[in-house]
């Protein structure tokens, strides 16, 4: 048996890989940030300025410490529907009623969620240059789906199996950040960044042998996408690598701050674990997977981000920023699987690695618009504030499935604060409105778990003739973030 005979088994596994940074909106970071929309990056005046621009560090003077913690509540539906079958491969039946047949059995799929991110960071700012030396640890979220229940028999109920049943993930960020002002008004930062993810993933896959009777003697129908064949699968991994900012700011006549800042690419190369359960009729017709599975290599790069703004200021009245977040998604361009300590078997044949598996991204750029402005004459017993941004969708409408749900998107959000003696409070609420798409040119197909037998390859096991489309649908998506930060200065907020 050749290895590739077996290669798209791994491959769709990695359909939701990178689901926790995947383009995916992830909300702002602060409470103080969330409130303005994430105009934030001009002149950031507290510690989540290792977040939006280290530069902003610089001049935050003694001992200081933020703690903040966000509620993140996601909700996304999906209805599949058709079309799903390859007309040409099916010449002998109706491909639109068997369409209508497939589409009758998909039910309405709903994940909600409800993730904590947390931000926690200490700095100390030294009379000299302004200098400032930070600590920080925090989100922000990673993506997380729960389409339904992952047993088996459950899941076979679901109609988006094929694309996801259950995500979760973790991103954590671990940043040593440093800022000063070598000259007035002009501030420089840069950090280094530990980055953490780790992800679980479940869904199932579609045995599409000949070798047994169902491909060729039962229903077309049921052989489309016929329950009894279902692989399920698992994939687990857990990556630690290294990043970078940098960051300046600075402070233009009359109000003006101008302020830029670049988070560098990044790529994560580590040994996670596949897992694969046969169900009986494909393991009695000789098909299994050695020790239920093994250990894999997972490969793949994240984005750089750039961020732009520029803020306009009237001391003790108010302030107000745009700024513009470029998110370079093209980067994120394929998924790569070595497999090779994962090995098959079919029959009597000696066991055959998986070997390299790659999926095809295809993701785009994305370029967000934020806005936002804060009252300060009510200062320091309240201060007043409110956003808007508005995120195109770094997922093609052609790419979206039930494991990469990311549409263009609006988002509207109000804050309020307080400081009392040294220690300032802050509260902020935003709502995220998704645009509705719906999808009938579908790229995201049921993949084979099997090579096709064809002229060219007469010992292969598989088919393509059952293969269907299985990311047309309607897709809706909507988000709400409370936020709750707290803020101590030693010396007091100036």
């Amino acid at each position: 048996m050749r290895p590739a005979a077996w290669a798209p088994l791994g491959v769709v596994l990695l359909s939701s890989t990178s689901a926790q940074a995947a383009g995916f909106y992830v909300t702002d970071l602060g409470a103080r940030a969330l409130a303005v929309g994430g105009a934030f990056v001009a002149a950031p005046d507290g510690l989540t300025a290792l977040h939006y621009n280290p530069a902003g560090l610089a001049g935050q003077p003694g001992f200081r410490a933020e703690l903040d913690v966000a509620l993140f509540a996601s909700n996304f539906q999906l209805q599949r529907r058709c079309p799903c079958v390859f007309p040409e491969r099916i010449t002998d039946q109706d491909p639109t009623a068997l369409d209508q047949a497939l589409e009758a059995g998909f039910g309405p799929a709903e994940s909600r969620g409800l993730q904590p991110i947390p931000f926690l960071a200490a700095s100390y700012g030294f009379p000299w240059l302004d200098l400032t030396i930070a600590l920080g640890a925090y989100g922000p979220h990673g993506a997380g789906y729960d389409w339904g229940e992952r047993s088996y028999e459950a899941a076979l109920d679901q109609a988006q199996r094929y694309s996801l049943i259950s995500a979760e993930s973790l991103e954590a960020n671990y940043q040593l950040g440093v800022a000063f002002q070598p000259l007035p008004g002009l501030r420089i930062g840069a950090s280094f960044l530990l980055y953490q993810v780790k992800s679980e993933q479940f869904l199932h896959i579609y045995a599409n042998t000949v070798l047994t009777p169902f491909a060729e003697n039962v229903s077309t129908l049921i052989a489309l996408e016929g329950q009894a064949f279902d692989i399920p699968v698992a994939l687990s991994f857990e990556a630690w690598a290294p990043n970078w900012s940098v960051g300046a700011s600075y402070t233009l006549p009359l109000g003006f701050t101008v302020g830029a800042s670049f988070r560098g690419p990044r790529s994560v190369d580590t040994v996670g674990r596949l897992n694969a359960e046969v169900p009986t009729i494909l393991s009695d017709a000789g098909i299994g997977v050695a020790n239920g599975g093994g250990p894999v290599r997972v490969n793949f790069s994240l984005p750089a981000i750039a961020r732009v703004g520029l803020q306009y200021s009237v001391p003790e009245l108010l302030s107000v920023e745009a700024a513009v977040v470029w998110e370079g998604w093209s980067a994120h361009r394929r998924v790569q699987l070595y497999a090779d300590d994962v090995r098959l078997t079919v029959g009597n044949e000696p066991p055959s690695s998986l070997g390299l598996l790659e999926l095809d991204r295809s993701w785009r750029n994305t370029a967000s618009l934020r806005l936002g402005a804060r009252t300060s004459w009510l200062e320091p017993w309240l201060s007043l504030a409110a956003g808007y941004f508005y995120e195109p969708s770094a997922v093609p409408r052609q790419r979206l499935s039930g494991s990469a749900i990311d549409l263009d998107k609006h988002g509207l959000s109000l804050g309020l604060g307080t400081t009392i003696s040294g220690l300032r409070l802050e509260l902020s609420l935003a709502h995220v409105l998704y645009q509705d798409v719906t999808v009938e040119d579908s790229e995201v197909v049921l993949p084979n778990a099997l090579s096709n037998r064809d002229d060219n390859h007469p010992d292969a096991f598989g088919t393509d003739r059952y293969q269907t489309r299985i990311g047309n649908g309607d897709y809706r998506a909507s988000a709400t973030v409370v936020s709750l930060g707290v803020s101590f200065a030693l010396d007091g907020f100036r």
